[in-house]
């Protein structure tokens, strides 16, 4: 009887150090994702901030006086922005498309949760400024039902998706043909 009793002992005695050794690799783990979101955070705040094409559409929207969208984006002749007299409207068009899809990217990574919804705030400010601009809302507004009309996603449905679901976008952007609509459709 004895023999078994020790026996008890040494086995509920490993099970305890098993579990604190458990829980102890949990942590570890857990830690080692904190510490790859953070890396990831951090790279793409880097990108977002010291890239030229975003900052510089970044900027011009902070102005919103540089630029419109009436089916395509055309630099005002008008513009005293020095950045931008040297500018196509094309390189426009493609630098805006890229600021765009980063963004998107950063909305995709949320939703699969690599970024946390507290991660996500360092972004929120800027993917407020895109969509409060008339000319990127109508811009992805255009998009968003041209796609529709041809059954397939748009480029930026993470980035339309965030906003739908965080209320950032017009309550009628999801609705074509209303005419007291906030936007305005150029594509279809």
């Amino acid at each position: 009887m004895d023999y078994s009793y020790e026996n008890l002992i040494v086995s509920i005695i490993s099970l305890v150090f098993v579990f604190i050794g458990g829980c102890f690799a949990l942590w570890q783990y857990h830690k080692g994702l904190v510490y790859k979101r953070t890396e990831i955070v951090k790279d793409i705040i880097k990108n977002t901030r010291e890239n030229d094409k975003i900052s510089i559409v970044m900027d011009i929207i902070d102005w919103n006086e540089d630029f419109t969208y009436d089916g395509k984006f055309s630099i005002k002749k008008s513009t005293q922005r020095k950045e931008l007299q040297n500018i196509t409207d094309e390189e426009l068009f493609r630098m805006i498309d890229y600021t765009l899809s980063t963004f998107s990217y950063i909305c995709y990574l949320r939703q699969v949760h690599t970024i946390t919804r507290k991660e996500m705030q360092f972004f929120r400010y800027e993917i407020r400024r895109l969509v409060d601009n008339k000319h990127i809302s109508n811009y992805l507004y255009s998009l968003y039902h041209w796609s529709k009309s041809l059954n397939v996603d748009m480029s930026f449905s993470y980035l339309v998706e965030y906003c739908i679901a965080e209320k950032l976008l017009n309550e009628c952007f999801t609705l074509y043909g209303n005419t007291d609509s906030f936007y305005q459709c150029y594509l279809l």
